[in-house]
């Protein structure tokens, strides 16, 4: 007897369906619909999961346009940063990057995903590293006017 799962359970498993595999069961229902089927492969059918650039040479990300990083090793060109307005950085910069899924959060609704920083090219890291540092700094100027606004408030 051996096990057979989808696609997306082999991922949980850090393994991945081989191109070109067709599935050797299908069964209807498991998704909650049973008009869905769902694709079921063997152990055989699967290789280590591994990120790779697409074809055309971009971060790659998965149906809901984010980058799942706890299920393996990020593509050799890429780096992954959590600096502060990273995002918005990566923005004004024209900076490729796409959102990191850190983990999932599980409660009596469902399943949400973390997201925590972003991927990158780690020819840009540098970039976005130094402008974070300005934004920091911004941010640290604000924060010190408004505590002494609220101070001299306070002391009339």
């Amino acid at each position: 007897m051996t096990e057979l799962h989808t696609d997306e359970r082999w991922l949980k498993h850090r393994r991945q369906v081989k191109d070109g595999e067709s599935a050797i069961k299908s069964v209807k229902g498991m998704y909650n619909d049973p008009q869905r089927p769902a694709e079921l492969y063997g152990f055989w059918q699967t290789e280590p999961f591994r990120l790779k650039l697409t074809e055309n040479g971009k971060i790659p990300f998965n149906k809901y346009g984010n980058i799942e990083i706890f299920n393996g090793p990020l593509p050799k060109e890429c780096c992954y940063v959590n600096l502060p307005k990273t995002v918005t950085i990566c923005r004004r910069l024209d900076i490729e990057f796409v959102q990191a899924v850190v983990g999932f959060e599980k409660n009596r609704s469902g399943s949400y995903p973390i997201t925590k920083g972003v991927v990158i090219f780690k020819s840009d890291y540098a970039k976005v590293k130094a402008e974070s540092a300005k934004v920091e700094e911004i941010m640290d100027k604000r924060r010190a006017e408004r505590e002494t606004k609220v101070a001299k408030k306070a002391w009339k």
